[in-house]
């Protein structure tokens, strides 16, 4: 086992390698750089495993994104080398003071057509960044407007906190969230009376496809040529096939300045960068569709059985360096160590099942599993509903079929520990909390348990419920706030008052589970946080719980091997 410590200025990261790594494959600043034709490695759970019991410290750390951030770093580094802030940089009016690393950021992107901050680590103001350099590009004239494409709720948090708390006061302007039921107030649509810089922003999922309404207005309202356009979350562009990449592809000539922004750019793998940096300009990588960029950059071998002919699935990287080298010139790299954060600390409480809990169960697995061997299920989506089924029991609730296909399954109770161990943590810990759940149920039964004490925010709360919510939790009026990481778990700020964050269930998706861990964990944060899984032991709690930490597609993992749901899952 080996470690490397990477010294970037003042900011250090530590990369943990996985067996058979040489301290040189990944320390950044080794005097020779590694071959071009460097094999990445997978997070695999083996892997993951491996590093849970040689280095408990390293959990829910990623290998492979802390690999790629390291060589970033190195190069990055080398290219800002001679950039440093001059009068004009500090002379700026910035609304709020900035931080050494942002000012430098500021200093070398200003002047840039196509800006990556990606990965900027979640709390370090990604979007003051990008606030202050549209304004200084305003100021020279480069721009008259800004488009932002964000994740559901982010949109709004634009318009009504973060453009008010970051665009220097001096800078006019005119800010509006697009709204397919509403026209666009004409002053944001176009320019009128005094010059002032326009900013029009837009929930990602309203680009469904290029007739839609969304693409449009957003189409009219690049017509200047004039416009810098920003994703923010950049990662939900991942997908070169997906319709709304598609789309918003197509906006990407209209602009004279275009920027990604995410903490998680890499969410599977190398993969994820093609249509992200194709989006700022297609000579970046230099590839001309996202098959000859797999064939240069990616390891695969045939999908699993029953996919179709042809397909495979990505097993490593080759290259590395070399993409990293064209992608390097337009990114910046800033580590959470930068922020000076308290530590991270990692805890599973176990919760047993009852009597009724453990029959149920164990006799879905076993259905389960007998179907996966028989091959009477092939496809990962139909996997993924029993093992939200299986998910599901954990939180003390049966699902059975209805005997017409057309309505919903039937839902009953049964008796679970999970809500008491979720309040005998809370009561052992003094301070606000975050609670996070995955289902609608679990929302309502743990919000019934904690009381007027608690808030709750999901896909179901309203804009003003939502505004309402924060707010009291932040004022410390509620001890709980309760959220889904789907719905809360990206953009929000102001959760940093608490620093126990509690997971009653997990989904299976990876990067929410990252973005909601730093709702917590950014700026303003003064103690060190606290993260707690509820888990009944040997579940598929557990089974969910690693398949995070390796990024892994848990549906099709099962899919191919039955055996995962019979091994390895008691932590």
């Amino acid at each position: 086992m080996t470690d490397a410590t990477i010294r970037v200025g003042t900011a250090v990261t530590r990369i943990y390698g996985l067996p058979g790594l040489r301290a040189s494959d990944i320390y950044a600043n080794a005097p020779e750089p590694a071959p071009a034709d460097w094999n990445g490695i997978r997070s695999t759970s083996a892997n993951l495993t491996y590093l849970d019991e040689t280095l408990p410290g390293s959990r829910w750390e990623d290998p492979q994104n802390r690999l790629m951030e390291a060589r970033a770093m190195r190069i990055v580094e080398e290219l800002r080398r001679n950039v440093q802030p001059g009068d004009y940089e500090r002379d700026f009016p910035f609304k709020m003071p900035p931080m050494p690393f942002q000012l430098t950021t500021f200093a070398a992107a200003r002047h840039m057509t196509n800006i990556a901050l990606a990965p900027v680590a979640m709390g370090t103001g990604k979007t003051k960044m990008t606030l202050d350099i549209a304004a200084d590009k305003f100021r020279r004239d480069e721009i008259d407007c800004v488009l932002v494409i964000a994740p559901n709720g982010v949109q709004r948090q634009w318009v009504e906190s973060a453009i008010p708390a970051h665009l220097p006061d001096g800078c006019k302007r005119a800010a509006a969230v697009w709204k397919p039921t509403r026209k666009t107030p004409p002053a944001v649509r176009a320019a009128s009376g005094p010059r002032a810089l326009r900013i029009l922003t837009f929930n990602v999922e309203s680009f469904s496809s290029e007739s839609g309404k969304a693409y449009k207005a957003a189409l009219e309202f690049l017509a200047s040529g004039r416009c810098m356009l920003v994703v923010d979350e950049s990662s939900r562009i991942k997908t070169s096939r997906a319709a709304r990449t598609k789309a918003i592809l197509k906006l990407r000539d209209k602009a004279a300045v275009r920027a990604i922004l995410s903490g998680t750019p890499l969410t599977r793998g190398l993969e994820d960068l093609y249509s992200q940096y194709n989006f700022l300009d297609p000579s970046i990588i230099g590839m001309s569709n996202y098959m000859a960029f797999r064939a240069r950059y990616c390891v695969t071998v045939p999908a699993y059985r029953g996919a179709a002919f042809g397909a495979v699935k990505i097993v490593g990287y080759k290259h590395v360096e070399e993409l990293i080298r064209k992608i390097a010139p337009v990114s910046f790299v800033i580590p959470k160590d930068v922020l000076g954060l308290p530590e991270k600390r990692y805890e599973v409480v176990p919760v047993p099942l009852t009597p009724e809990q453990e029959s149920v169960y164990y006799m879905l697995e076993e259905q389960l599993i007998a179907d996966l061997q028989a091959r009477r299920i092939t496809n990962p989506a139909n996997a993924a509903v029993r093992l939200i089924r299986l998910q599901q029991v954990l939180s003390g609730r049966v699902y059975t079929e209805s005997d017409n296909e057309d309505e919903p399954p039937i839902a009953r109770t049964i008796r679970s520990n999970r809500i008491n161990t979720l309040v005998e943590v809370l009561e052992q810990y003094d301070g606000q909390a975050v609670i996070w759940a995955r289902f609608a149920q679990d929302i309502k039964d743990i919000k019934e348990a904690l009381g007027d004490n608690a808030v709750t925010y999901d896909g179901s709360t309203t804009q003003a419920n939502r505004e309402i919510a924060l707010t009291r939790f932040k004022s410390g009026d509620a001890a709980y706030f309760v959220g889904n990481p789907a719905a809360a778990g990206t953009g929000l700020d102001g959760l940093q008052c608490a620093s126990l964050a509690v997971y009653y269930s997990n989904s299976f998706n990876s990067e929410n589970r990252w973005q909601s861990e730093d709702r917590i964990h950014r700026i303003g944060q003064r103690e060190s946080t606290l993260y707690v899984d509820l888990g009944a032991p040997d579940t598929v709690d557990a089974l969910i719980r690693k398949n995070l930490r390796a990024k892994g597609d848990l549906a099709r993992s099962i899919t191919e091997n039955p055996n995962l749901l019979m091994q390895g899952n008691d932590e």
